[in-house]
């Protein structure tokens, strides 16, 4: 009796086990299908290709080149871990055809809906220029970056930007046509507005500042202020008669 009792409690260890192992195998299959992301280690970089473990019955494989930022540059090495899209389970050799890019895509373009709902700011890399504008790197996705959004100057010829990084806010997302645009302007008016609100609250008649002359007219200087202009007339330039502002400029600090 004790030994068929020990075997009734050994059975039902066994199908416990059984049910279990039948639990988390179906767990495994619901993760691991095709239009699925997971995560996956990088254990081998070939010349092609890298392979990665998924923790599947199979290893998981990715082109080289989905490995390349917007720059051209190769980012990978063993021991990463990365966030993949699983394309099609029975691959070539039995292993599973990933895209790190096709993750890349989902997961940031669910991002940048975020912050573009919440009227965020994103930082982003201006990475070469290109018709019209400039070509971002926000995060693995590309954003366009018109020419009249880069600053607060309207001038055609804008200073060296391809290759600083600077913040963003979207200001149109469509991921159905692939066509994200972003300015920095916006943002560089934000704060200049925020600075001429607190430069405005500190000045006062007959207090003393320091400007930087900006342009001369006929009748004055233009002054900067910082965040705003000033106008020196030509009459409060000088005790003495000047024909033109340019007369007394250079030899004068203002």
């Amino acid at each position: 009796m004790e030994t068929e009792k020990q075997d009734n409690n050994q059975q039902e260890e066994n199908d416990m086990h059984e049910e279990q192992s039948f639990e988390e195998l179906m767990t495994t299959f619901e993760r691991f299908s095709e239009g699925q992301i997971t995560r996956g280690k990088v254990i081998r970089v070939g010349s092609e290709e890298v392979i990665l473990d998924i923790s599947y019955k199979s290893e998981g494989v990715v082109s080289l080149k989905e490995f390349e930022d917007l720059g051209g540059n190769l980012n990978v090495k063993i021991g990463d871990e990365v966030e993949v899209l699983i394309k099609k389970i029975n691959g070539p050799d039995g292993l599973v055809v990933l895209s790190k890019k096709g993750a890349d895509a989902a997961l940031g373009w669910s991002r940048l809906k975020e912050i573009a709902d919440n009227n965020q700011t994103i930082k982003g890399k201006i990475v070469k220029e290109i018709k019209g504008g400039y070509w971002v790197d926000l995060g693995g996705l590309g954003g366009f970056l018109p020419a009249s959004q880069a600053s607060l100057s309207r001038r055609a010829k804008q200073p060296k930007l391809v290759g600083t990084e600077l913040d963003f806010r979207i200001i149109k997302l469509d991921r159905g046509r692939k066509d994200l645009v972003v300015s920095h302007r916006i943002l560089a008016e934000e704060k200049q507005k925020k600075e001429r609100t607190e430069l405005l609250a500190t000045i006062q008649e007959g207090k003393i500042i320091a400007g930087r002359v900006k342009s001369l007219t006929a009748f004055g200087a233009f002054i900067d202020l910082g965040a705003i202009d000033g106008l020196l007339h030509i009459k409060d330039m000088s005790w003495g008669r000047i024909k033109h502002p340019r007369d007394k400029i250079g030899r004068a600090h203002v």
